[in-house]
C-alpha cells in the first residue's frame, strides 16, 4: 500500500492545530463548578453551539464513511438528507421543549423526575456502554487516515487523538469543547474542500464527475423497493433514517448538552449534499481502477486519504480527519464526564459541593477519555464500514433510549415499570436482530467496480488475484439474492423504529398491569403540553400548580415517580 510521507509543511500545519486545540482548553481552565464545565454556566452564544453542533455532524466518520457509502452504493444515501428535516423539527418542537424547560443537567435527569432513579440509573449506563463503543470508532477514524497518507501506525494515532482530547475537555469543559469546534470546522471546511475542488479538476470538472458517475450506476437517487430488508432504499432512509436522527439529535447526552448550554434554542444545517457529491468525485477518480481490488488500500474508509496529493496539503487535509475527530471525542468525553458524575454519582454521594464536584468531573474526563483510547484498538478489526458501524449502533443502543424518553413525553400512562420493561425489552429485541445479522448476515448490495485501469506490466499477478476475489464476491452474492430473505435482515436503519414499536407496546401493557399512575400524579411539565388533554381524560392523576409546589421539598424524583 503506498503512502506519501510528510513534508516539513505538513507536519506544521498539524501542529498548529494541535496547538489551538490545546490553547483553547488552557484559555478556559477557570471553570469552576461542575454546571460550568457540563453546560458552560447555560451561558453559550448561538455561534458556537451552532457550529459544535454541526461538528457532530462532520465528524471524522461522516466523511470517511459517507464518502465510501456513495462511492461502493451510488448516491442514494442522499435521501438521508430529507430524514434530517423531519427530525429536526420533532426535536425542536417534542423533546427540546419539555427537557429546556426542566433545567436538568443531563438527559437522564429528566427520566428521575418523570419515572424514578431506577429507570434513571438503567438509561445511563445504556447510554455510557453506547459512547464508549461509539468513541472506539472515532478513534479508528483518523488512525486509518495516518496509516494511508503517513504510514504511522494505529495505536500512535489513536493515543495521540485521545490525549489530546482529553487534555483540553478536562482542562476547559464544554465551553473549550464548543470553541474548539468552531475553529476546527473552519478547518475541516477549507481542508476537505480543498481536497473535492482538486480532485475534481484532476477528473475533468463537474459535469465529467456526473457523466462517468451515471455511466457506473451511481446516480441512483430512488428505490422505492418496499422490503424492509433491504440495506438501503428509499423507505429505510427516509423513515428509519429519521428514526437514528432522532436518536442522535432527542435523546443523546452529547447533543443535549449542547442545546442546554445555549441561552436560545438552536438549528442545524446539513451539509449531507455535499459529502455525497465528495463521494461521486471519489467514484470518477477510481472509475477504471478500484483501489480495494488493486491492493492500494485495505479498507473502503481509506477511499478519501487515498486522494491526497501534495505537501501542504497532505497536512491540511490530516489536520481536517484529526480536527472532525477531536470535535467528536471532545464531546463524547464531556457528555459521558456529566452522565457519571451526575446520574450514577452524585445520586449516592448527595452532599458534593460544586467545587468538588468540579474536580471531580476534571478526574472523570481524564479516566474516561484514557479509557476510551483503550477501547479504540477493538475497532480495527472491524469488518464494515464506519459509517454502517455507527449507524446501526445508534439504532441497537440509541433507539431504546429514544424510546424511553418518548414514553416519559409523550404517554401520560407509562409508570416506572412499563418505562423500565420497555428499555430493556427493545434493547434486548434489537441486540438480538443485529447478533443475528452478523451470524448470517446479508448480502451486499455494492455496485460494479472498474479494475481495467489497473493494469499494467508491472502488477499483473496482483490483478489477477483482485478479479478472482471480485468474481468471487459475484458469485456468492448471487446466491444470496436468490435466497428468501429472513426477518433478521432487517435494514439496520429500521432498528430505532423498532425500538420503538416494542418499548410502547411493552412499556403501555405492563403499565396497565400496574395500575398506570394512579399511585402518585404526574406533573404536566414533565409531559409535553399536547397531551396534557390526554393525561387529564385518562387513568392518570396530573399535579396542579398547588401539588407540584406542596411536593417541591420531597426527595428528586418522588413528586414525579409513577
Amino acid at each position: 500500500m503506498a503512502t506519501v510521507v510528510f513534508h516539513w509543511l505538513d507536519y506544521l500545519i498539524f501542529a498548529l492545530v494541535l496547538l489551538i486545540s490545546a490553547s483553547i482548553g488552557i484559555a478556559y481552565h477557570r471553570q469552576r463548578s461542575s454546571k460550568d464545565i457540563f453546560l458552560g454556566s447555560r451561558q453559550m452564544t448561538l455561534m458556537p453551539v451552532t457550529f459544535s453542533v454541526m461538528a457532530s455532524f462532520i465528524s471524522a466518520i461522516s466523511i470517511l464513511g459517507t464518502t465510501a457509502e456513495v462511492y461502493q452504493s451510488g448516491v442514494q444515501y442522499i435521501i438521508l438528507g430529507i430524514s434530517y428535516f423531519l427530525a429536526f423539527p420533532i426535536t425542536a418542537e417534542v423533546y427540546m421543549p419539555v427537557l429546556y424547560r426542566n433545567r436538568v443537567l443531563t438527559a437522564q435527569h429528566y427520566l428521575e423526575l418523570r419515572f424514578s432513579s431506577a429507570v434513571r440509573t438503567a438509561a445511563s449506563i445504556v447510554f455510557c456502554i453506547q459512547m464508549f463503543f461509539y468513541q472506539a470508532v472515532v478513534l479508528y477514524a483518523p488512525a486509518i487516515t495516518f496509516q494511508q497518507v503517513t504510514g504511522l501506525s494505529f495505536p500512535l494515532t489513536m493515543v495521540l487523538t485521545g490525549v489530546v482530547c482529553t487534555f483540553y475537555t478536562a482542562l476547559g469543559g464544554i465551553k473549550a469543547v464548543m470553541w474548539t469546534d468552531l475553529v476546527q470546522m473552519i478547518i475541516v471546511f477549507v481542508a476537505f474542500c480543498t481536497l473535492v475542488v482538486m480532485a475534481t479538476m484532476e477528473v475533468g470538472g463537474f459535469e465529467r464527475v456526473f457523466e462517468m458517475a451515471a455511466a457506473g450506476d451511481r446516480l441512483n437517487f430512488f428505490n422505492f423497493n418496499p422490503d424492509p430488508t433491504v440495506r438501503h432504499s428509499f423507505w429505510t432512509l427516509l423513515f428509519g433514517g429519521t428514526g437514528m436522527c432522532l436518536t442522535i439529535y432527542s435523546a443523546n447526552q452529547a447533543q443535549l448538552q449542547r442545546y442546554l448550554s445555549c441561552s436560545t434554542e438552536c438549528a442545524h444545517i446539513s451539509v449531507l449534499c455535499f459529502l455525497c457529491l465528495a463521494g461521486l468525485v471519489i467514484y470518477a477518480f477510481y472509475s477504471d481502477c478500484d483501489p480495494l481490488l488493486s491492493g492500494d488500500i485495505v479498507k473502503r474508509d481509506q477511499l478519501l486519504p487515498a486522494l491526497v496529493p501534495d505537501p501542504g496539503v497532505t497536512g491540511l487535509f490530516v489536520s481536517c480527519i484529526f480536527s472532525a475527530s477531536l470535535s467528536t471525542v471532545s464531546s463524547g468525553i464531556n457528555s459521558l464526564s456529566s452522565v457519571v458524575l451526575e446520574d450514577l454519582i452524585k445520586p449516592w454521594q448527595p452532599n458534593l459541593t460544586e467545587r468538588a464536584a468540579g474536580w471531580a468531573a476534571r478526574v472523570l474526563a481524564v479516566v474516561l477519555g484514557l479509557s476510551t483510547v483503550g477501547i479504540g484498538f477493538l475497532a480495527t478489526n472491524l469488518p464494515a464500514t464506519v459509517l454502517q458501524i455507527v449507524l446501526s449502533l445508534f439504532g441497537i443502543v440509541g433507539g431504546p433510549l429514544l424510546a424511553v424518553f418518548s414514553l416519559g413525553i409523550l404517554v401520560p400512562w407509562c409508570n416506572r415499570y412499563g418505562a423500565l420493561t420497555g428499555l430493556l425489552a427493545s434493547l434486548a429485541t434489537t441486540l438480538g436482530f443485529s447478533i443475528a445479522a452478523l451470524i448470517d448476515p446479508p448480502p451486499p448490495d455494492h455496485r460494479v467496480f472498474g479494475t481495467e485501469g489497473c493494469y499494467n506490466g508491472t502488477d499483473a499477478s496482483n490483478y489477477t488475484i483482485s478479479t478472482e476475489h471480485y468474481s468471487n464476491w459475484t458469485v456468492t452474492t448471487a446466491s444470496l439474492v436468490a435466497r428468501q430473505r429472513p426477518v433478521h435482515w432487517l435494514s439496520y436503519l429500521y432498528y430505532t423504529p423498532l425500538a420503538l414499536l416494542v418499548a410502547m407496546a411493552t412499556g403501555l401493557a405492563v403499565s396497565a398491569l400496574t395500575g398506570f399512575n394512579r399511585a402518585k400524579p404526574v406533573s404536566l411539565k414533565l409531559l409535553h403540553p399536547r397531551v396534557w388533554r390526554l393525561a387529564a381524560a385518562g387513568s392518570v392523576q396530573v399535579a396542579t400548580v398547588d401539588d407540584e409546589a406542596a411536593a417541591a421539598a420531597e426527595p428528586a424524583g418522588e413528586a414525579g415517580t409513577a
